[in-house]
């Protein structure tokens, strides 16, 4: 019986061996990028929730224990919902009665040894409590300009 052997050019070894590498390298990339845009996406999702949650707490309890338990209960959903985060940190910081600033910082679990700050997350976010009173006279304000206006026309 006699065997036959297929020859293959050497060219279509070295081409392979390169573009596999390369497509291989190319489609982790878009994996990493795509977990990286879910996880900022899901940490400004839930800083924003944990936000209006901070807003609607009465004002009964200290400002330090409701930013307390925002920070805890943020970072909690973070741990549990990133995908390949460690170290996540998170500040709560509220500056007066109508801005509070939520700051998240998150590591990834792997670092990558060509980008050593591929991944790593610092998102800010400030978020205005609404002051219905304020508002409302602002609103009267305009109206009685415009009203003024009006009248000299």
């Amino acid at each position: 019986m006699r065997i036959m052997k297929r020859k293959l050019s050497a060219s279509f070894t070295v081409e392979s061996s390169f573009i596999i590498p390369l497509f291989v390298f190319i489609i982790l990339a878009l994996m990493a990028s795509g977990f990286y845009a879910r996880n900022v996406i899901m940490i400004k999702a839930s800083t924003w929730k944990e936000g209006i949650r901070l807003e609607q707490m009465t004002s009964a309890s200290p400002v330090l224990t409701r930013e307390g338990i925002i920070s805890e209960d943020l970072k909690e959903q973070v741990v549990n919902d990133a995908m390949f985060m460690r170290d996540v940190h998170v500040f709560v910081n509220t500056t007066n009665k109508s801005e509070t600033s939520i700051r998240v910082i998150a590591k990834p679990t792997s670092k990558v040894p060509i980008f050593p700050t591929a991944g790593f997350i610092d998102i800010t976010e400030k978020i205005k409590t609404n002051n219905p009173a304020a508002d409302l006279r602002k609103w009267h304000g305009l109206q009685t300009i415009m009203n003024k206006e009006k009248g000299k026309g």
